[in-house]
């Protein structure tokens, strides 16, 4: 069998030693042209994703990323978006609040979707919250009418419990709240704006 000509032979026998070459290279690459390939990774069907994961690999395409252009035009896939929290949302300098802040209608509506989820998540802790607390007064009024050791446990377990929760829940119901007034501030000031 031949072997192409100009071909290196493999370092390790997977790949030629030349697409290694440029893979090293790859940084080297005039600044405007990387912009261009950042910004068709932004425009792909996952394009937060890909960016983010682009982001990470090295400083410069980190810097890419947060050009002001790549930002405006990250396609955000709402249904992916929408199964799961990512903690790095919680954060205000996270890629949908640094596209938002750059008017990206992708991000806008993404994140609409996320303050509706936000919205009925912080109602439902509300309910529960609410659940726990009426059935602790309950436990407390059948030990008023008959104190039986029973019915007294049944209270400390009540009791327990909605500590229990309480401290859990304390605090991801004021982180829910006070990125939901962010989120709402960052919405409204986007919405009043002309859209191009």
């Amino acid at each position: 069998m031949k072997r192409r000509r100009g071909r290196l032979p493999s370092g390790n026998g997977n790949r030629p030693r030349y697409y290694k070459d440029e893979e090293l290279n790859l940084t080297d690459l005039n600044f405007d042209v990387l912009k261009h390939i950042m910004y068709y990774v932004a425009v792909s069907d996952d394009g937060a994703r890909n960016v983010a994961h682009a982001m990470s690999v090295c400083r410069l395409f980190n810097e890419l990323g947060n050009d002001k252009d790549v930002l405006g035009a990250v396609i955000f896939n709402h249904d992916s978006a929408l199964t799961s929290i990512d903690p790095s949302f919680w954060q205000t300098t996270g890629l949908l609040c640094n596209c938002l802040i750059h008017q990206n209608m992708s991000a806008f509506d993404t994140a609409k979707l996320y303050a509706e989820k936000l919205k009925s998540k912080f109602i439902l802790l509300k309910v529960i919250t609410i659940c726990k607390l009426m059935v602790m007064g309950d436990r407390e009024r059948d030990v008023a009418f008959l104190n039986t050791r029973a019915r007294k446990r049944a209270l400390d377990i009540a009791i327990d419990d909605y500590r229990e929760y309480s401290s859990a829940i304390k605090t991801l119901m004021q982180n829910i709240k006070q990125f939901l007034r962010m989120l709402n501030f960052v919405l409204n000031g986007i919405g009043a704006q002309p859209t191009t």
